[in-house]
């Protein structure tokens, strides 16, 4: 989005460039009469502080342009470690479950072991 609103700044900021010209050739054009030459004066300068401003929102732009990039590699770089966090977490969780399946295992074996050596002293 910030793409889009640095191309529009631009556009806006070539257009106020290419008017200023048209103002120019303008004054140029009318420069034998005062009124007009000084009205284009004035054109000029009101363009010139539009195209000041535009320029000021520009730099602006890119600053918060620049800070978002910044906030985004840093949200990246969290995200990093949070993904090996459970990554691991997930390996630990493996070798939990294998361990308690061993473990089940280990006593029903040892319960069928029991019931056989109980039987076996009934006889």
């Amino acid at each position: 989005e910030l793409d889009r609103v640095r191309s529009q700044l631009t556009e806006t900021v070539g257009d106020s460039i290419e008017l200023r010209r048209q103002l120019l050739e303008l004054c140029q054009a009318a420069s034998t009469e005062p009124v007009a030459s000084l009205a284009a004066k004035t054109a000029a300068a009101a363009t010139d502080l539009e195209v000041a401003r535009l320029a000021t929102q520009l730099e602006s732009s890119e600053v918060q342009l620049s800070k978002l990039t910044s906030r985004c590699a840093e949200t990246a770089q969290i995200v990093d470690v949070l993904t090996s966090r459970l990554e691991a977490g997930e390996q630990n969780a493996s070798r939990g479950l294998a361990l308690l399946q061993q473990a089940v295992e280990g006593l029903s074996s040892d319960q069928q072991e029991l019931r056989r050596t109980l039987l076996d002293r009934r006889r």
